[in-house]
């Protein structure tokens, strides 16, 4: 059986790994997931789980990455412990969750050490949108914590105190993702700005894709419609 310890192994080692080139968003984790090229945080989590033994944690999207753990019964908002997927929301948009990390250790005070994928070193620069894999110390922004179920943990019942999809005025790397996705399979034309702002072209197209895939047409991504772009996705891909 799999242990937060080896998890969190795995994770050590690909600190510093970087984007090639530099601001691409290519890696070895998007490459792995067949997604190369868009922001990566969640799927750097997924590579280390499935390289670790644990392949039914795969996800591209922190909303449905959060969402997995809601459905689950171990999503929890207090008590992070070694090995916990921890979700943010940064200060930058609606509340909503928008970046995801590992917890590796707890420190006093309220602060965790993480390990997370596609962030920057230290304060500056993008933290759900950075160039590489970085250890990081945070005690603000932190949504909540997944438990992947380790020694069967037992199930938590709390739900996230914030939003688990983006619509309308929402901005973020999950944004520029769906962007990037909505050009591969509506082909709007001219393509849509890759610029992670959910504006009204964005929710042009999306409404137009929840209409042509039968989901609720209310421009509001959540988990269904995050998990039928993955699956027409890869429809398409298995078509070309």
């Amino acid at each position: 059986m799999t242990k937060a310890r080896d998890i969190i192994d795995r994770a050590r080692k690909e600190l510093g790994t970087h984007e090639r080139p530099p601001g691409s968003n290519r890696t070895k984790y998007g490459d792995w997931y067949g997604s190369d090229g868009v922001p990566w945080c969640a799927m750097f989590q997924s590579w280390i789980f499935a390289h670790e033994g644990m392949p039914e944690i795969k996800f591209a999207y922190t909303p449905t990455f959060a969402q997995h753990f809601v459905d689950e019964g171990r999503w929890h908002e207090s008590s992070p412990a070694p090995g916990d997927v921890v979700f943010f929301n940064f200060p930058d948009s609606l509340d909503r969750i928008q970046h995801v990390g590992l917890v590796v250790d707890v420190e006093g005070g309220g602060s965790i050490v993480t390990i997370e994928g596609n962030t920057s070193s230290g304060d500056g620069g993008s933290q759900d949108n950075g160039d590489g894999v970085y250890r990081k110390v945070r005690s603000s922004s932190i949504v909540g914590y997944g438990s992947p179920g380790y020694n069967k943990k037992p199930a938590r019942a709390e739900k996230p105190s914030v939003k688990l999809w983006f619509g309308k005025g929402d901005k973020g790397a999950d944004i520029k993702r769906w962007q990037h996705d909505l050009n591969v399979v509506m082909k709007p034309k001219p393509p849509l700005d890759k610029d992670g702002e959910f504006g009204p072209k964005t929710l042009e197209e999306t409404l137009a894709f929840q209409k042509k895939h039968r989901e609720d047409v209310d421009g509001r991504v959540g988990a269904s419609t995050l998990r039928k772009m993955e699956k027409v996705l890869k429809e398409s891909k298995a078509k070309s």
